[in-house]
């Protein structure tokens, strides 16, 4: 396998990806009363489809609803009695939606409809969480689910690469790279889902190590120096036993509503 670019990552992490996260089931074990099952009515929201005419500011104020539904398992000596719902931007300590929620007499179902106070541009990942008590008031398991939040189909740009032209290689050891590039996007920068390079050895073979995940999150390791400022940075270090030659790198972002942005192409000599 060649060596170039199988680089040793420092701490390169991929993100996964749900593809809906709108139902989520509990396995819990035992006789024990608990909640079993956690439905959202939606689990995707567009704030720019919100409003008619004139001109849409991220200020603007806008309300997303949406109902959830709770099932769960009572137990012969007790029954589920109520929930505390929580909805809580992803990253945040505080949420927008913190509210307790009874079960109808002996039921073991409830539906409510709930509603996001927002402004129209903020973007991102909302975490949904329940969590139960029976009728003995005892402590129950917790249900966790997601909402995503975006203003307008507008796909990501990059812009501004920085990454060196050409690269020495020592006789031992190995050389650090540093590669940053900006993103920006209309639905805001939380929109944001991924930023990555592939790189392509100097036959013209991908990388095996393809995508690298870039990271905007402040990490001296990953060679980015400030957190949520839209560059994405990552930091890897080339052996001794690279292979010399012309590599090819393409750098590229995706939003949560996987629209990709534009591709930059950087060309690095290793020698």
């Amino acid at each position: 396998m060649p060596k170039i670019l199988l680089l040793s990552l420092i701490a390169v992490v991929l993100a996964g990806c749900a593809s809906d996260d709108s139902v989520v089931d509990s396995v819990f074990p035992g006789a024990l009363p608990h909640l079993e099952r956690l439905t959202l009515s939606a689990y995707e929201f567009d704030t720019d489809s919100i409003g008619t005419g004139g001109v849409k500011s991220p200020d603007d104020a806008v309300v997303l609803p949406f109902e959830i539904a709770i099932t769960g398992v009572s137990t012969t000596d007790t029954g589920l009695d109520r929930v505390r719902c929580t909805l809580t931007p992803s990253g945040s300590s505080q949420s927008i939606i913190d509210t307790i929620l009874a079960f109808p007499q002996a039921a073991d179902s409830l539906h409510a409809e709930l509603a996001m106070h927002i402004r129209r541009g903020d973007v991102g990942v909302y975490e949904v969480e329940v969590t139960g008590w029976d009728t003995k008031d005892r402590h129950l398991n917790q249900l966790r689910s997601t909402l995503r939040v975006r203003n307008g189909s507008f796909a990501p740009v990059l812009a501004h690469l920085s990454a060196p032209d050409t690269v020495v290689v020592p006789d031992t050891g190995f050389v650090l790279l540093d590669f940053q590039v900006t993103v920006t996007d209309s639905s805001g920068i939380k929109d944001i889902r991924r930023v990555q390079f592939n790189t392509f050895l100097p036959d013209g073979r991908p990388s095996s190590s393809n995508p690298f995940q870039m990271f905007d999150d402040g990490l001296a390791v990953h060679g980015d120096a400030v957190a949520g400022d839209g560059v994405y940075s990552l930091r890897v270090q080339l052996p001794s036993s690279t292979e010399r030659g012309r590599y090819r790198f393409e750098f590229q972002a995706f939003d949560y509503g996987n629209l990709p942005s534009n591709i930059i192409i950087h060309f690095v000599e290793v020698i």
